[in-house]
């Protein structure tokens, strides 16, 4: 019962995890992700710029053990075309602990429509998901899940400045607190607005932990 409760609130967590956009081009970052002190896998993200477009690819592999048991399993990948700071298109898959989930969204005219599993709706407006390298997502108030697709609101605190350990170098940050209905997120930015670290905490109390390779 308590690896189910675990998993759970880990597939949770992980959704708002999982992509967006860039104000540079032709960058990439790899983390490895932790459970608490057990390493679970890798999340890669990738950014280019052509033909006047922001291309963003992202890779998720997760895999909780317990006992020697594979309790939990997570697979995402993520395709998104940005123009400036809006979302034009999004394609995502995940398979969630088996659970298979899809996300194809466009923006056409004045309307940005969203299909998943579940149906299809639409918003309007500048939409944005959770571009945690990019720090100008900071000032939105609601973002889109690219696994669920899903219009989250979100709240973000400014805690000041912190020094943390960034490729076994202790180094100054801006700390950032995402709130969502759900989950707190805490994010750290160098002085170059460069995104370094990612906490999550769970309902059950666990801590996902991206590290930067």
């Amino acid at each position: 019962m308590l690896i189910k409760k675990l998993t759970c609130r880990l597939s949770i967590a992980l959704i708002f995890l999982t992509a967006s956009t860039f104000a540079h081009a032709n960058q990439s970052w790899k983390f490895k992700v932790y459970l608490d002190e057990q390493e679970i896998g890798e999340h890669t993200f990738k950014v280019a710029s052509y033909n006047n477009k922001t291309h963003v690819t992202v890779n998720a592999e997760f895999d909780v053990y317990f006992l020697f048991i594979n309790a939990y399993s997570y697979r995402h990948t993520n395709y998104e075309v940005w123009d400036g700071q809006c979302l034009q298109s999004v394609r995502s898959k995940t398979s969630n602990n088996g659970d298979e989930l899809y996300v194809q969204a466009e923006y056409v005219s004045d309307n940005f429509y969203i299909k998943t599993p579940t149906g299809q709706h639409s918003t309007e407006g500048c939409i944005k998901t959770f571009a945690y390298w990019d720090p100008t997502f900071l000032s939105s108030q609601h973002l889109l899940n690219s696994q669920t697709g899903e219009i989250t609101p979100v709240t973000v605190e400014n805690l000041g400045e912190e020094m943390i350990m960034v490729r076994r170098k202790l180094t100054p940050t801006t700390h950032y607190r995402l709130t969502t209905d759900d989950f707190i997120i805490d994010l750290w930015y160098s002085k170059n607005n460069e995104w370094l670290a990612l906490n999550s905490t769970t309902n059950s109390g666990s801590v996902l932990r991206y590290k930067i390779q």
